[in-house]
């Protein structure tokens, strides 16, 4: 069996070749913006909204927009389809779209142009991951919940980096990552902004239920996720269930009835604790609380997938 390829500015390549050259904006800056879908039974979810908001990224970064929004679906659809021998029944596929501004000018006698090929043009790069290899090693937070911790490091606000665009300058998040570590594996980073509100997580959004209302950080300072957007928007309304949007704090939080993270390859994860102390007593004994185990279903129900089962059967092989 061949390996996976790539699609890399116009060429298809094998993956372990599809790579950032060292003089590219992506590798001197961190200056590019990527995206991320997943398929349910190899079908892709949300794709077209990843899509929107690769182009609002780009378009807010000013790098050169040469390809449609149409074209960016079929090549993803193309990405999947040269690869899905790799993409057996009972795996799904993770897609990335990174786009980088290109190779720096200053270097431009290094690069040699492909025929019809004009000057800082994008870098464009699409590849498939198998959503497995990713998503396995957190099916244990469904057994005994998420353990939010707070880092020292704090979230961007977007009046210095604008944190509505999904780029690729996280060493924040890296920070961030590296702070947690040594409170366990259950524990997942929880920033918060320079007022002391909870934001986000590092590639997750947070929601929490106070009071049998979906409680959601005002919008202002993370990523706007299309998993939580997808819960807002849809879910929420189709059972019922209230929406609020403000600030709030880990006071709220450590008082609150249940707690998630949601993010595009777990979709949601059950959060119980707060700085490894348990939100309720509730939450104790069962992770998932009755509000998430309804959204649960209820997304379920919509792809076609018990994507809890899923991923503890991916986690328990």
């Amino acid at each position: 069996m061949k390996g996976r390829v790539t699609y890399h500015s116009g060429k298809w390549l094998p993956e372990s070749e599809a790579s950032i050259h060292i003089y590219d904006s992506q590798f001197m800056y961190g200056d590019g913006v990527f995206e991320m879908a997943r398929t349910f039974n190899h079908k892709f979810f949300l794709l077209e909204e990843h899509v929107e908001r690769l182009f609002r990224s780009m378009d807010y970064l000013q790098i050169p927009i040469t390809k449609t929004k149409s074209e960016v679906l079929e090549l993803c659809m193309e990405t999947f389809d040269k690869n899905k021998e790799h993409f057996p029944k009972g795996e799904e596929c993770r897609v990335m779209i990174n786009v980088s501004r290109g190779p720096l000018a200053i270097y431009r006698e290094v690069f040699e142009l492909a025929k019809g090929q004009a000057w800082n043009e994008p870098t464009w790069i699409f590849n498939v991951w198998p959503l497995s290899k990713t998503a396995s090693v957190l099916g244990h937070f469904y057994e005994t919940g998420a353990n939010a911790v707070i880092p020292s490091q704090r979230q961007i606000p977007s009046r210095l980096l604008e944190n509505k665009v999904k780029n690729r300058s996280r060493f924040h998040y890296q920070m961030a990552n590296l702070q947690v570590a040594s409170h366990g594996k259950d524990a997942m980073p929880l920033l918060l902004d320079e007022d002391g509100f909870v934001t986000e997580s590092t590639g997750a959004n947070f929601l929490m239920v106070e009071k049998d209302k979906l409680v959601a950080p005002e919008l202002r300072n993370m990523l706007r996720g299309s998993s939580m957007t997808y819960i807002l928007d849809v879910i929420a309304p189709s059972i019922g269930l209230e929406v609020e949007h403000r600030n709030f704090e880990p006071y709220d939080v450590m008082n609150c009835q249940e707690a998630m993270f949601t993010g595009t390859y777990v979709n949601l994860l059950p959060c119980n604790r707060l700085n490894g102390r348990f939100i309720n007593e509730a939450r104790k004994l069962d992770p998932i609380g009755p509000t998430t185990r309804k959204i649960i279903n209820r997304w379920s129900k919509n792809v076609g997938v018990d994507f809890v089962e899923q991923i503890l059967g991916w986690y328990r092989q």
